[in-house]
């Protein structure tokens, strides 16, 4: 069932026979992959039916959507926070260093989703167009946050690399795929600021 023909669960006790689902599948998706993950553990550790989770997803895939869609809102929540409080960083490097550091708690919150969702790209070999919504609304906030600190030129190029460079070396952080990357936060998200900023500044 693609996400556009989803339907909001509106009854309170539908709502959280979905919650409980979504949970436990996120729960099970720290343990193991998606692939090897079924209905029936899912209802197993929802304590509900198979039936009941068929009858609301359809299948697991589209859960996975809904789960991953968890993790989108808290992106835009995390960009809209960001874009609220962009008066209150003292240059671009001391944003593009916050931006790091909230993306990599966001990640860590939902590190089982987003992995399940990788494990789909590398199956499927396509970016989920919740991946590009988010992807998108990173780089229309960096672009008005070089404006802001009147940080130009930048093409859309640049800016699109600075944000592949964030969303990159944060999920690999928190995946332990860089483990030789400074421990210590602050100076872990400097380089990742670092490492953005380069991109910006590059010239073609």
């Amino acid at each position: 069932m693609p996400l556009s023909q989803y339907i909001s669960p509106k009854q309170q006790r539908a709502i959280e026979t979905e919650r409980k689902f979504l949970d436990a599948l996120a729960q099970l998706l720290l343990e193991q992959s998606f692939q090897v993950t079924t209905v029936a553990q899912i209802a197993a550790r929802a304590g509900l039916g198979q039936s009941a989770f068929m009858a609301r997803f359809s299948s697991k895939r589209t859960a996975l959507a809904l789960l991953f869609k968890r993790y989108c809102d808290d992106v835009y929540l995390t960009l809209e926070e960001l874009s609220r409080s962009l008066g209150d960083f003292p240059s671009l490097p001391a944003l593009l260093s916050a931006m790091s550091s909230s993306f990599e708690s966001v990640l860590r919150h939902h590190h089982g989703a987003n992995h399940a969702m990788h494990e789909i790209f590398l199956i499927e070999k396509q970016v989920d167009d919740q991946t590009k919504g988010i992807f998108l609304a990173t780089c229309q906030f960096l672009g008005t946050a070089c404006v802001h600190f009147k940080h130009q030129p930048t093409s859309t190029e640049q800016i699109a690399s600075a944000v592949q460079l964030l969303v990159t070396i944060d999920y690999n952080y928190v995946l332990g795929a860089m483990p030789a990357l400074p421990q210590q936060a602050d100076l872990r998200h400097r380089l990742v600021a670092q490492a953005m900023l380069a991109a910006l500044e590059a010239q073609n």
